[in-house]
């Protein structure tokens, strides 16, 4: 696992889109921890699952390049565009669970059920990435499922996480999960 910090990332981020083409696996700090996120990958997605110990029935959540290609991959109500702001101004970043759409093709990889996460990143650096990428990334958080949330890239468990390409080293974080809200019952806040 290589380590860079947010500013290389950011003055040199066309390289690191051709190397996110090339299916390597990057950890990034959000407001609160550190996830890991690749594009979409069956093997990636085995190697991850591996390594965090995953249950069968956790889902994996996804970055949207832009909000509005949420209503390409999921089924949601013309109401989400209206509450954007507000989510946009809830504290800490914001994960939709939604419901996938049919020809979602990867939503077998994603999720055993129907749902999605969705999360957008507004103003964070790794949400404009995403956007001159062009490509939805899947991410997860960093940590072994069930273990403590990962705050420093210190904390990454290498010998689990051996796949790990990238490590964007930026601060050590204030451990706080996502809001999740689902959309599917009218948005009832899971946590």
């Amino acid at each position: 696992m290589k380590k860079i910090n947010l500013e290389q990332f950011i003055s040199n981020q066309e390289k690191y889109i051709q190397e996110a083409v090339q299916w390597k696996i990057f950890v990034y700090p959000t407001n609160t921890i550190y996830w890991i996120w690749w594009m979409v990958s069956p093997d990636v997605i085995q190697k991850i699952h591996k390594a965090k110990q995953r249950l069968e029935w956790k889902h994996y959540s996804i970055i949207a390049p832009h909000f509005d290609r949420i209503k390409d991959h999921c089924l949601v109500s013309d109401s989400i565009q209206q509450e954007r702001k507000d989510l946009r101004e809830l504290h800490g970043p914001v994960t939709l669970l939604l419901k996938k759409k049919e020809h979602f093709d990867t939503q077998r990889l994603l999720s055993s059920n129907d749902l999605i996460g969705v999360r957008h990143l507004w103003d964070h650096p790794m949400q404009s990435f995403v956007e001159a990428l062009g490509h939805p990334f899947i991410t997860t958080s960093a940590n072994i499922s069930g273990k403590t949330q990962i705050t420093s890239p210190d904390h990454i468990n290498q010998s689990q996480f051996s796949a790990i390409d990238y490590c964007i080293d930026h601060w050590e974080l204030v451990s706080d999960a996502s809001t999740i809200i689902n959309y599917t019952t009218k948005k009832k806040l899971v946590r």
